[in-house]
């Protein structure tokens, strides 16, 4: 049975705005005048889909510019937890010019596995943590050695298990 809705504009930037919203289909169907949920989703497909994200946008634009205007304390502080990675605990250090501290990079090569049997890929090998070496730039741009992190730390009442490889007689050695 062939439809005869033939969505008019007005229509269509309502249930935009209205998915936008987060109203629930039923709603917006009744409140454009489709019988059911599933003419809805037939005719005004697009609608549905794109009315989030253009309300998404358009409230993360508003955050942004209330962050960024200096105006408004609490959107700032917001938008530097959410976005920026700050937080009130004070785990994570304040970076400060790159001159008066040497950056510090952790840097892991992972060797890729294949299983030939199979031919797929197998998941990577636990590092060694024995192996690693850990270093920060000093004044004059050498390395310096030191530490690993004490995040980095294997625990002691949980040692570490190493999963069997899942292909053939392969080693656990990388």
């Amino acid at each position: 049975m062939p439809s005869s809705l033939k969505p008019t504009e007005e229509q269509r930037k309502r249930v935009k705005l209205l998915a936008g919203l987060g109203m629930k289909q039923e709603q917006i169907a009744k409140l454009v005048g489709v019988r059911s949920t599933t003419s809805l989703r037939k005719h005004f497909r697009d609608e549905l889909l794109q009315g989030p994200v253009a309300a998404a946008v358009r409230v993360r634009r508003t955050l942004y510019e209330m962050a960024t205007s200096g105006r408004n304390q609490a959107a700032t502080i917001f938008w530097l937890k959410t976005r920026a990675g700050w937080s009130e605990k004070g785990r994570e250090p304040e970076m400060v010019d790159e001159q008066e501290q040497g950056m510090q990079i952790v840097v892991r090569y992972v060797k890729p596995r294949f299983c030939e049997e199979t031919q797929r890929m197998l998941p990577p090998l636990e590092p060694d943590e024995s192996k690693m070496r850990y270093w920060k730039t000093g004044e004059n741009g050498k390395e310096i050695p030191v530490r690993r992190p004490a995040s980095r730390k294997p625990k002691k009442s949980q040692p570490r298990q190493l999963a069997p490889p899942e292909c053939g007689d392969e080693t656990l050695e990388s």
